[in-house]
């Protein structure tokens, strides 16, 4: 996986809450574990200690990618962008691939569109 400097982790990340008067959230880069899209907002998971939290976020995938912009966060999918230092394991082909997140239960998937890109990383 991804290998990248120690202050790296300590690094915090802002996410823009889009069209509200709700607060941005602030994470530090090493609690971040995913973004997805849902409509017109997107659900951040984080962890917050050693508790896993959901926070929804009025913006779009893009916009969080716009926001997020650090070689650790890959986006994977129209969906999805993962930390890849919380990846645990990936599996498939360059057909697509799904990786299975430190901290979270459900497999994420890789779209074709993202594949070689992904294989770059873990490999």
């Amino acid at each position: 996986m991804v290998d990248k400097k120690d202050e790296d982790y300590e690094l915090d990340l802002t996410i823009i809450n889009h069209l509200t008067k709700e607060k941005d959230l602030t994470i530090k880069l090493n609690d971040f574990i995913f973004a997805e899209a849902d409509k017109n907002n997107v659900t951040v998971c984080y962890l917050e200690g050693e508790e896993l939290k959901n926070k929804s976020i009025r913006a779009t995938i893009s916009q969080v990618q716009d926001d997020l912009s650090h070689p650790n966060l890959f986006r994977c999918h129209r969906s999805y962008i993962v930390n890849l230092n919380k990846i645990e394991s990936a599996k498939g082909n360059s057909n697509g691939y799904q990786i299975k997140l430190k901290h979270y239960r459900k497999e994420l998937p890789v779209s074709r569109k993202y594949a070689d890109e992904f294989k770059s990383y873990i490999y």
